[in-house]
């Protein structure tokens, strides 16, 4: 409570949820990089959260895949015209 009193005196419009949302989205980029790059040894990560996230993918491939796609942040493949 003295928290949210706290932020209505300084006039901050942000609320904790927000912030919650804006550092997400920071993770699930992390994420992906770390997801693209899981294979690649020589690549520099921008950040350290990719850095972790690319050693987590190395290991677990799929799963991170799986994560991904099911969160609307990569696209399974589209089916081919004409059904094989």
């Amino acid at each position: 409570m003295q928290i949210a009193n706290f932020r209505l005196q300084i006039g901050r419009v942000w609320t904790v949820r927000q912030f919650a949302i804006r550092n997400l989205q920071f993770s699930v980029k992390d994420c992906l990089w770390g997801y693209q790059h899981a294979q690649a040894a020589d690549a520099e990560p921008p950040t350290a959260g990719a850095a972790l996230w690319q050693a987590f993918a190395a290991v677990n491939y799929w799963e991170v895949h799986d994560w991904l796609e099911e969160h609307g942040v990569i696209c399974p493949p589209p089916d081919r015209p004409g059904g094989d």
